[in-house]
């Protein structure tokens, strides 16, 4: 059985109030703007996920790829980036549906395999070792 936590796109999106925090500015974010979004996505979110050990971008992949698949998930994710200058977008899941679409181009989410998942979205579960998760 795999576990998602839609805590770990949080993360990832966290990059961006972060970056924001750190210039000063609103990075200009467009969430019903394909190109800004990717834009910005590309700048920020990959290389900050790039750099995360291989069992959480895969926990990342998993999780994005369960929650594309519920709007009500994707709706507490943005609530919860509410110091993001950016306004809500008017369809939010192809915003994150542009998200997955950067971080794992050439994939169809739809082709992820979710059988055996459950969901945990606990933010105080201890996050899982490299030792603890199943690379087959």
């Amino acid at each position: 059985m795999r576990t998602v936590n839609y805590h770990f796109i949080s993360r990832a999106l966290g990059i961006l109030t972060i970056e924001e925090a750190q210039r000063g500015t609103p990075l200009d974010l467009d969430p019903d703007s394909e190109e800004s979004s990717k834009r910005v996505f590309r700048q920020h979110v990959v290389p900050f996920v790039d750099r995360w050990p291989k069992w959480r971008r895969e926990m990342l992949h998993l999780s994005l790829a369960y929650s594309l698949n519920d709007v009500d998930v994707l709706d507490r994710i943005l609530a919860g980036e509410q110091d993001l200058t950016m306004s809500e977008p008017s369809d939010i899941r192809r915003f994150f549906l542009w998200l997955w679409e950067t971080l794992c181009p050439e994939e169809d989410y739809q082709k992820v395999d979710l059988r055996d998942v459950v969901e945990n979205n606990d933010m105080m579960e201890p996050n899982p070792q490299p030792q603890d998760i199943d690379y087959t």
